[in-house]
């Protein structure tokens, strides 16, 4: 079996280290056996890559267990979708000043893709054992909504949760009349005060409350700020957890007085948070480059972003996949301080491998994609035309 060459570590009196097995990739084991399952073989102990030999590695290397680490400066979620990925991921993360977070999947992912966060944390630990990356990477549990889920990922040793509050924020509300919203709102002499004819300001930006503007975010993200309050209450607070409040999963923009009246209150009600994401403007979609005013983004960044270091966070920029058009104006609008989430290509890069080694393969691939397509957007805000992919019988 061939050692890969960076896997070879040392506990007490035994080597441990990773190899190119048949069919799958391996740990050998030379010298007393700490505990990996396995088999003997000639000289060596092998132990499969399996969930109780990650768990094993990540006690006997830490640096191979997942941390907290959006207090760096600028860390990068890279979901990777095969669970293959990460070495390449950790080639490309050498040569720059940026944190990854390796694990990185939500739970509608993990059911699109038949995974577990077992094996997406495991996987991720074989490729940083492997490739001997010591410089630390967080595993998150990506857009959770439900206690359990939150409470499944924090099981699985994740070192970040992403609280997707989509479903306790009203999107009705932006649709609204001034005297519809006055006719919903919920009186609140406490809230008012604070809010209600109030200015803030962030550096060169200033954000203000009418009494309508102040109701209209009350009624849209009150409902939201409960919820993330009650979940970090109950299940982060205390634990060394990265924490991320996602209200980015709406079909309207979050304005910079909406982003500060969520994070002013969340602070308010003693809410520990790394990250927020708010609804940037334009088109977010999966894969390709941003969709939208380049200018008009630039802007909103610049407000989103002096709001977020004024209270003591960063921001969150999620599907940012292929947006290089705004990669720059997020590095220079934020001040080299950000999170930014992406599941990258690499799944679309095997596509390409499979194209070009198995065509009658990639047929098969293409034909099923098609096929579920409609089923697969119903998880996804897209614009894809089929019509304009080309017939696979030209």
């Amino acid at each position: 079996m061939n050692t890969y060459p960076k896997s070879i570590h040392k506990f007490e009196n035994t080597i441990v280290c990773m190899a190119q097995g048949e069919p799958a990739d391996v740990l050998t084991v030379t010298g007393p056996n700490p505990g990996f399952s396995g088999g003997q073989q000639g000289e060596h102990f092998v132990a499969p890559l399996t969930h109780d030999n990650a768990v094993l590695l990540r006690k006997l290397f830490p640096f191979t267990a997942p941390k907290p680490v959006l207090s760096h400066k600028r860390t990068l979620g890279v979901g990777d979708r095969l669970g293959l990925a990460t070495p390449g991921h950790i080639r490309a993360f050498a040569a720059y000043d940026a944190t990854p977070v390796f694990a990185q999947q939500s739970i509608r992912e993990l059911n699109l893709t038949n995974r577990s966060y077992e094996d997406v944390l495991d996987s991720a630990t074989f490729a940083v054992f492997r490739e001997d990356f010591q410089r630390g990477y967080g595993a998150d549990g990506d857009h959770l909504k439900t206690d359990d889920e939150v409470e499944y990922a924090l099981k699985n040793d994740y070192s970040m949760i992403t609280l997707d509050c989509s479903e306790h924020i009203r999107n009705d509300v932006t649709r609204m009349t001034a005297a519809e919203v006055d006719s919903a709102y919920v009186p609140n002499a406490q809230l008012e005060a604070l809010y209600c004819n109030k200015s803030h300001s962030f550096e060169a930006h200033t954000v203000s409350f009418s009494t309508e503007e102040y109701r209209r975010a009350a009624l849209i993200y009150c409902a939201a700020i409960d919820f993330a309050e009650r979940i970090y209450h109950s299940h982060i607070k205390g634990k060394p957890v990265d924490f991320e409040v996602s209200i980015d999963e709406t079909p309207t923009p979050t304005t910079p007085e909406q982003h500060f009246f969520v994070a002013n209150e969340l602070k308010r009600r003693g809410v520990r948070f790394e990250t927020i994401a708010p609804r940037f403007c334009g088109e977010f979609q999966k894969g390709i480059d941003y969709i939208g005013d380049i200018e008009q983004f630039t802007r909103e960044l610049s407000a989103h972003a002096a709001i977020a270091r004024g209270l003591g966070y960063k921001l969150s920029i999620h599907s940012g996949s292929d947006k290089f058009s705004i990669f720059p104006i997020i590095g220079r609008g934020t001040g080299g301080v950000f999170h930014v989430k992406t599941a990258g290509t690499s799944w679309l890069e095997a596509m390409l491998v499979v194209a070009t080694t198995d065509p009658g393969l990639y047929r098969e691939v293409h034909t099923f994609a098609l096929s579920a397509f409609p089923e697969a957007k119903k998880y996804y805000h897209v614009t894809t035309d089929l019509t304009k992919i080309p017939a696979l019988d030209y």
